[in-house]
């Protein structure tokens, strides 16, 4: 497809050449066929004048665009002493032989005759605008016309004015034709070095002009002097150009200050070609386990992917390693041109500090995407479980805390807690390896029986929990409870056998105050009651709660009361009321409490049963 795309553009080429060659060749014959006899002092003059039209003509600074290489040349400058200085005819033949003869050592008779042809016709235009807007006319039978210099000076820049425009018209079509660019884009750029030059032209025709007006001799010291002033002009241009070219790279090189990685090398390869006027960069990054490849050009990204797999390269390039001062290279960077190039010294300069600096963004990404996966990886672990990979405690408060605070958005909501019963007989029994796999096993069970939007998570040992969210009514809690226990009635297989889990559940719906700390007492509660009962699911109730901060007071001192010998068993007997005989006796036991006197066994049991000093 590139291929085809550049013959036809060779084809569009040849012909825009050929017709502007046409009308270089119809001006230059009217130039001929309208000569006439001049004096022979102004033979010397008309020589020194092609002379000038020569010199100026060669590159005053050479500006590439892409793979082709485009002059700003000063020729308007001495076609401008031309037009106030000799008949239109004389300027037509002068352009021609001094532009041919400038160009001749190109050796490209396509660039030869176009530069040529473009070169007449704009000289044709400007002297027509000087003769016809501002009146100067020289003719052939005056050594030359006496000019005020308000009327040079609107002469001359009128007729800079009109060379500019087809000068400017013909040249950027040529340069968008061939580079295959928008020719505006190819108008504005470098468009104020081009100002500038044609601003110093003006001022070099003005001079010489006044010069040759008293003494036409002196047009042959005034090559010289045109020469300087050239020279001078160039060294400023470069300046200038060179001044924005690091400019540019200063705005390249921020631009790869992100800390995404595809970011930093897109942001290169549509960067580089516009940096470097070349056709297109690519990077190859080789340090990873899969290599790399993006490929772009100043408008887009063209290729991303393995290099095995990318489009065949045509032209040529200039490669680059991508290293820094004390490390091995991660990869290239390589620019891309249709045509052989070679890089000076300041873009060889540039190149290495773009490739620098390219080298660094890619190390910088790196490090953060690094950063940012091990800060995912530490926050992931303080939220979860690492056993089950479930929410841990953390997170379920975390998450119920956030939901007491919106409580209008989430509707009603409950807490589940659930404890496998018998879970120690796993692991003393096949070892804590196949009780984690149990675990594991349920967490995956739950996880699978939860709706949408609830958060499952493990609290710890045997026990699990769940928020039950989005709940129309209070009553469906029970029922997606009971769901869930359901899920693990299935036996588990592990290690060869298969084991039946049993579960005790106990809902608590969110309280009105207390907030989350309540909402995880009450299903504690909750819990322990559809253990003791037997149950498989019970739901607070306050009426059924009997935990009070006393009874939490004597768990802290069930140690000390059995170190002390408080506790002591009391014989009811069991009469037969027909004989009145004793026939058993019913043994209680009572909490001889130092301070809160004889406490019932209903009033202590509770709190040695949630202690775990109970013998199983």
């Amino acid at each position: 497809m590139a291929a085809v795309n550049d013959a036809k553009t060779d084809r569009r080429l040849r012909l825009y050449v050929g017709l502007v060659a046409f009308g270089g060749l119809c001006c230059l014959t009217w130039a001929a066929a309208s000569l006439t006899a001049i004096p022979p002092g102004m033979v010397l003059y008309l020589a020194a004048l092609t002379a000038i039209i020569a010199l100026s003509t060669g590159r005053l600074i050479e500006i590439r665009i892409r793979s082709d290489h485009h002059a700003v040349t000063s020729t308007s400058g001495a076609i401008l002493v031309a037009v106030a200085t000799v008949p239109l005819p004389w300027v037509v033949i002068c352009a021609t032989l001094g532009t041919f003869f400038a160009k001749i050592f190109i050796r490209d008779p396509l660039k030869i005759s176009f530069n040529v042809a473009k070169n007449i016709l704009a000289a044709a235009a400007a002297g027509g605008a000087a003769a016809y807007l501002a009146g100067i006319r020289p003719s052939p039978d005056q050594n030359f016309p006496e000019l005020s210099l308000p009327r040079l000076a609107t002469g001359l820049v009128l007729a800079a004015l009109a060379y500019a425009v087809v000068d400017e018209l013909l040249n950027n079509t040529v340069v968008a034709m061939s580079t295959r660019t928008p020719w505006l884009q190819s108008v504005t750029r470098n468009w104020d070095v081009v100002a500038v030059a044609r601003l110093v032209n003006i001022a070099i025709a003005t001079l010489v002009v006044l010069v040759v007006q008293g003494e036409a001799r002196l047009i042959v010291a005034m090559v010289p002097a045109v020469f300087a002033l050239q020279f001078a002009t160039k060294n400023r241009i470069r300046q200038r150009t060179d001044e924005e070219a690091w400019q540019r790279l200063a705005a390249s090189t921020h631009q790869l200050n992100v800390t995404d990685l595809t970011a930093v090398l897109h942001a290169a390869v549509t960067r580089a070609p516009e940096l470097f006027s070349a056709d297109g960069a690519e990077i190859e990054l080789r340090d990873l386990p899969s290599p790399r490849l993006v490929r772009g050009s100043a408008r887009r990204v063209a290729y991303e992917g393995p290099p095995g797999e990318a489009p065949a390269r045509t032209g040529l390039m200039v490669e680059a390693v991508l290293q820094g001062p004390d490390t091995e290279a991660i990869g290239v960077l390589r620019l891309l041109f249709r045509k052989p190039v070679k890089l000076n010294d300041s873009e060889e300069y540039k190149l290495r500090a773009f490739t620098s600096s390219l080298h660094t963004a890619v190390q910088n990404a790196r490090a953060y995407a690094e950063l940012k996966r091990i800060n995912a990886e530490n926050a992931y672990a303080a939220a979860h479980d690492p056993l089950t990979g479930l929410a841990n405690r953390r997170e379920l408060l975390e998450q119920a805390r956030r939901m007491f605070e919106a409580r209008t958005t989430h509707g009603i909501f409950a807490l589940l807690l659930i404890d496998l019963n018998h879970f120690k007989e796993v692991n003393d029994t096949l070892g804590h390896t196949a009780g984690d796999d149990v675990l594991r096993q349920v967490a995956r069970r739950l996880e699978d029986a939860a709706t949408p939007g609830d958060l499952v998570s493990r609290l710890g040992g045997d026990e699990f929990a769940m928020l039950l969210t989005g709940l129309p009514t209070p009553a469906v809690a029970a029922h997606r409870a009971t769901a869930l226990l359901d899920s693990l009635e299935r036996p588990i297989e592990v290690e060869g056998m298969q084991l039946t889990i049993e579960a005790a559940g106990g809902i608590a719906l969110a309280p009105g105050s207390g907030g989350v700390q309540e909402l995880m007492r009450r299903a504690d509660v909750a819990m322990y009651q559809a253990k003791r009962g037997g149950h498989r699911t019970t739901t607070y109730a306050h009426a059924r709660d009997t935990a009070d901060v006393g009874r939490l007071l004597l768990g802290g001192e069930l140690a000390r009361a059995v170190a002390d010998h408080e506790f002591v068993v009391d014989f009811q007997p069991i009469v037969d009321l027909c004989s009145g005989e004793v026939t058993s006796a019913e043994a209680l036991a009572h909490w001889h409490h130092p301070q809160h006197g004889d406490l019932s066994t209903t009033q202590f049991l509770q709190t040695v049963e949630r202690s775990g000093q109970l013998p199983t």
